[in-house]
């Protein structure tokens, strides 16, 4: 495969639970092959303007924890190849973080889309998992996406 972009979303919304991590969306590659992360999107319904910034947390997890299965999607559906990446959501048990890779803060009325530029795309190597954490200080409901190529 060269260059199969794909996107691996939430499917509608996730609820924060005040002041508690929750995974939102995990990456599992395939083994012996890397992907890379080339972004992600999320958005949040909060409405009160008071609340406190959520943060994000792009992580490298070294476990599954416990996630429904979620869809992965071509950028181009035409392509014939298969997407080999597994995606999971909304994490009920969460799994075991082994680094974090990057933060953000958000207020909890926006949203915010990150695309990594070429040299700071985010390698993952195979049998790898990558996924969003987020934690609110108020409870919020968010939607979000993180974008690949294999």
């Amino acid at each position: 495969m060269a260059r199969l972009k794909f996107s691996l979303p939430t499917a509608g919304k996730i609820a924060l639970s005040a002041a508690t991590a929750r995974t939102i969306l995990q990456a599992r590659t395939p083994t012996n092959q890397a992907v890379a992360l080339l972004g992600f999107a999320v958005t949040f319904d909060g409405v009160v303007g008071t609340n406190q910034p959520v943060l994000l947390e792009v992580v490298r997890y070294a476990s599954n924890g416990s996630m429904a299965s979620a869809g992965t999607y071509k950028d181009d559906p035409g392509r014939q190849e298969t997407i080999q990446t597994g995606g999971f959501r909304s994490a009920t048990l969460e799994p075991a973080a082994d680094s974090v890779i990057r933060n953000y803060t958000f207020h909890p009325q926006t949203g915010y889309e990150r695309h990594f530029d070429f040299d700071e795309e985010i390698i993952v190597p195979g049998s790898a998992r990558i996924g969003l954490r987020l934690t609110a200080p108020d409870a919020v409901n968010v939607t979000g996406q993180m974008n690949f190529e294999e």
